[in-house]
């Protein structure tokens, strides 16, 4: 008994101008059919199966190692600490939406792939707790420094970012890793040079 609207805007920006005033009128529409439908079994379900985030719940305090070194395209798990500095306990992914995530920032800071790596909470985090989650990420397949900024998100909601946490940047470093002929050419120059 779900509907779907579309709203134009990218992700995380439908509630911004130009795109608000399609949203308002979607939801405005949604609530005025369901005030006029009677209710059925499904409705009656209870709301509490779900978390819905007030805005004193975005601030978390994120804790990774400082570097990485990967070859183009590999698959990296790094161990995350992710601590709840909020007012309010989170529940876990399931209910509450939040997970550990991360974006690909080039080396002047743009973002360049926002849909890689996500790692649910397991669990319920209390308010000052903290917990270490591994979040699988894919590096770039061009060589070249970049940024992987940490961040969570509550999924089709926002991410914290946005909602003024902070994140945790790290420095990754793509580069091939030497091969078979690589090496050959080392040793001959290096028995030219001498």
């Amino acid at each position: 008994e779900f509907t779907v609207d579309l709203v134009s805007g990218r992700h995380g920006q439908f509630h911004r101008e130009p795109n608000i005033q399609t949203l308002v009128e979607a939801v405005r529409r949604r609530i005025e059919e369901a005030q006029k439908k009677p209710a059925s079994r499904a409705e009656e379900r209870p709301v509490e199966r779900f978390q819905w985030l007030p805005e004193a719940a975005y601030r978390a305090c994120l804790s990774a190692q400082e570097s990485w070194t990967a070859a183009p395209g590999q698959a990296l798990k790094i161990p995350v600490t992710v601590k709840n500095t909020s007012s309010v306990a989170w529940r876990s992914s399931e209910i509450s939406g939040i997970a550990v995530a991360n974006r690909w920032l080039d080396a002047k800071g743009r973002i360049i792939d926002s849909l890689d790596g996500r790692a649910p909470l397991p669990s319920d985090l209390e308010s000052g707790s903290e917990e270490e989650i591994n979040l699988m990420v894919k590096a770039p397949v061009k060589t070249g420094q970049y940024v992987l900024e940490l961040d969570l998100v509550e999924e089709g909601v926002t991410w914290f970012k946005e909602q003024g946490s902070t994140v945790k940047q790290i420095q990754v470093a793509v580069q091939r890793k030497a091969g078979f002929w690589h090496g050959i050419w080392s040793k001959k120059s290096n028995h030219v040079g001498a």
